[in-house]
């Protein structure tokens, strides 16, 4: 079992493309206690920001910047519909990860782990309840939206071995 603690909800303030523009810097706006409570975050920490851990490469008063490479945010939001007291947010994956997306499996969206509920070719859905989408950012997302995605490690294992089975 694994409890992800949300310490604080922060806000992209700029995002700068790196080098050939497929990779960012981003800063991401904090409280003001988020860097100093309970212990001081160092240069060089690794801080999860929905879901990826990035290294902290530049502090500020209430503001942090990392580096991201275009890999990080490769999940698209396709829609968002109420179901019941609950949100079916559907989601399309990349090519490449969608064959380990199965129903009932488990995938994380923005650091959220969560139970896929039906999945038709590369487009997937999942439930998000009013408490999940207060506490983290998707209370914020939109239709078209990047997110970052995982996929169930245990579905990379077995493609992994059939590989070596053919």
């Amino acid at each position: 079992m694994f409890t992800g603690i949300v310490t604080d909800l922060g806000t992209v303030r700029e995002v700068l493309p790196i080098g050939g523009g497929h990779d960012h810097r981003m800063i991401i706006g904090t409280s003001p206690d988020f860097l100093v409570t309970p212990a001081p975050v160092a240069l060089g920490a690794s801080i999860a920001c929905s879901g990826v851990c990035l290294t902290a490469v530049e502090l500020g008063g209430d503001w942090f910047a990392v580096e991201a490479s275009a890999e990080t945010l490769s999940g698209e939001v396709v829609a968002a519909t109420p179901e019941n007291g609950s949100v079916r947010w559907r989601f399309r994956a990349p090519r490449d990860l969608a064959p380990f997306i199965a129903p009932k499996g488990s995938i994380a969206i923005d650091g959220v782990s969560l139970t896929v509920n039906e999945v038709d070719g590369d487009v997937f859905g999942v439930n998000i309840i009013p408490h999940t989408a207060t506490v983290t950012t998707f209370g914020t997302l939109q239709p078209g939206a990047r997110i970052n995605l995982e996929i169930d490690m245990m579905a990379r294992y077995v493609a992994r071995l059939r590989e070596y089975q053919r």
